[in-house]
């Protein structure tokens, strides 16, 4: 992954806001919740993977502060996405628990995209982030 290029990155996020609006539908009774979920839980899943793997060792050696929050992000969110898979498979999951996936997604754009992302525009394109197997 290109560092300077956070394109791919926003494309997730714009990818993952249109899963959690169908799963809105869904919730709404246009939709199966249950295929709803697993396809928004599919692609936040992937793009917290490929943070974790492609940016995050580089950027917890500057900004280790930060990326210990995005860390912890990640793992509070992993935990939400386990309490909602529980609610949605036993038939329970509903607007309330939306709403706190719909906040906890924008607030964590929000902040990968004012710190992490801007960490990955102000370097320059030929850097490149160490892979981790």
């Amino acid at each position: 992954m290109d560092l300077a290029d956070t394109t791919d990155l926003l494309l997730e996020h714009a990818h993952a806001d249109r899963e959690i609006e169908s799963l809105s539908r869904a919730v709404r009774g246009t939709g199966n919740i249950s295929h709803a979920f697993k396809a928004f839980e599919i692609v936040i899943l992937r793009h917290f993977a490929t943070e974790e793997r492609e940016l995050f060792v580089a950027y917890e050696r500057e900004e280790p502060e930060d990326a210990a929050v995005l860390r912890a992000q990640h793992e509070s969110f992993r935990a939400l996405l386990r309490k909602a898979r529980a609610l949605v498979d036993n038939g329970s999951f509903g607007a309330e628990q939306l709403r706190e996936l719909q906040i906890a997604v924008a607030l964590h754009h929000a902040h990968e995209e004012t710190g992490l992302y801007a960490w990955v525009r102000s370097k320059p394109s030929r850097w490149r982030a160490p892979r981790v197997a």
